[in-house]
């Protein structure tokens, strides 16, 4: 259960997000960059009790679930427009793997475990040791015209800075969107 402390950090930061998108939308009075076709819906209700100080209450999720995250997604840095991300991932049966390139760090790896549309995993560049680390990402297929990732660090519940000088979430520094191609 280690793999998934910080779930609930990462629960309401996408909740955010995905919240920003629809007031954007909204605002600029045209189509969004939503997929209103991805299928099927689920609903879901999350018993939070005893999990990082939850209050016991039972929440309900509501979504839309992938059956893989495999896929090759492409996008910018966070904190760099000028960096592009991307990367081949491979999710078999909650194993998660991928290789991929950084425009300004290198290639890298990506190993660890996905649960539904969200994973935790790590990230190895050989050429950029002091960039390893553990990540932590959701797809939402829904984001885009084929879905995206929303790939995150986790600086901990009482970080106040990100280390790109992105803004920080309850814990959590977007590292950028990457969009499935």
């Amino acid at each position: 259960m280690r793999e998934h402390t910080h779930l609930p950090a990462m629960v309401g930061f996408v909740r955010k997000h995905v919240a920003q998108h629809f007031k954007r939308r909204l605002r600029r009075h045209h189509p969004g960059a939503l997929n209103s076709s991805a299928t099927p819906p689920f609903s879901r209700t999350v018993a939070l009790s005893g999990v990082c100080g939850a209050n016991g209450g039972s929440p309900v999720i509501t979504g839309v679930l992938t059956s893989s995250l495999t896929g090759t997604y492409s996008g910018t840095s966070a904190s760099d427009n000028t960096e592009t991300i991307t990367v081949t991932v491979t999710d078999t049966n909650g194993s998660l793997g991928g290789n991929g390139t950084d425009s300004k760090l290198g290639n890298f790896t990506l190993t660890g475990t996905t649960v539904g549309n969200a994973f935790s995993a790590t990230v190895t560049f050989p050429s950029s040791p002091g960039n390893n680390g553990p990540v932590f990402g959701y797809f939402d297929p829904q984001l885009g015209a084929k879905g995206s990732i929303l790939l995150t660090s986790f600086q901990g519940g009482s970080g106040t800075t990100c280390p790109s000088g992105v803004p920080i979430d309850n814990g959590l520094c977007l590292i950028g969107i990457l969009a499935m191609q």
